[in-house]
């Protein structure tokens, strides 16, 4: 069995940042994505990005099944996750 390698933040990493907005996009090489928050009062039609990560197919997916295992257990423990009609991934 593989061992999992220590994760180590680094410095920039170190304080959260709060993402309430997220769009993902694809090619045959990988997957983008940009997250950021959206500017409320001041500009709300407008997402301030704070970080773009780009992955291959394969790390996607084995990201894909560990977020979908947490979120599992995340509403086994606390209950389901509704989500309003209006919240969806912006489409480009």
């Amino acid at each position: 069995m593989m061992k999992v390698p220590r994760m180590e933040l680094l410095e920039s990493a170190k304080a959260p940042q709060y993402c309430d907005s997220m769009m993902v996009t694809q090619t045959q090489l990988g997957f983008q994505f940009l997250f950021g928050y959206r500017d409320f009062p001041d500009n709300p039609e407008v997402t301030k990005a704070f970080a773009k990560v780009s992955m291959s197919p394969q790390h996607f997916k084995a990201m894909f099944n560990a977020m979908k295992e947490q979120l599992e257990k995340f509403e086994q423990e606390y209950g389901e996750i509704i989500l309003k009609k209006d919240v969806r991934m912006a489409e480009r």
